[in-house]
């Protein structure tokens, strides 16, 4: 797992956290949709940075832009693109406080100084997948 991206995760002083490009309409549209809902958002640049793009990849499975994290709880909530940002901010935990788990994915990151934990649930398979790195 990515120390990198958890890093940037658990330093969030903002609802949320978007890994995007400049060039991404979707992007754009999740953006406006934070700021319509009176969200803030730290947007990252993923081809800024050498090797962000995949270490996303490699932590969500989500291969396109937008990737978005709900960072107002304890534990960060993997939200998905701009189509579920979209429901996501539909639903009235969520607009509220980051207590529940999003659908349709879920993945929630918590760091530690002896574990580090993801677990994405996918909803539509119904699978479970869980990495860590101790």
């Amino acid at each position: 797992m990515s120390d990198r991206i958890l890093a940037i995760l658990s330093d969030a002083e903002t609802d949320f956290v978007m890994f995007s490009t400049t060039w991404c309409p979707y992007c754009v549209k999740a953006k406006r949709m934070l700021e319509g809902h009176s969200l803030s958002c730290n947007d990252i640049n993923v081809e800024e940075f050498e090797g962000m793009r995949d270490e996303v990849v490699v932590l969500t499975g989500h291969r396109t832009v937008p990737v978005i994290f709900d960072t107002r709880g304890e534990e960060h909530i993997f939200v998905g693109g701009s189509d579920n940002l979209e429901g996501y901010l539909s639903t009235s935990s969520a607009s509220i406080e980051a207590s529940e788990p999003a659908e349709p994915n879920t993945l929630l990151v918590s760091s530690g100084s002896m574990n580090r934990t993801a677990k994405i649930i996918n909803d539509s398979k119904t699978a479970d997948r869980r990495m860590s790195d101790a």
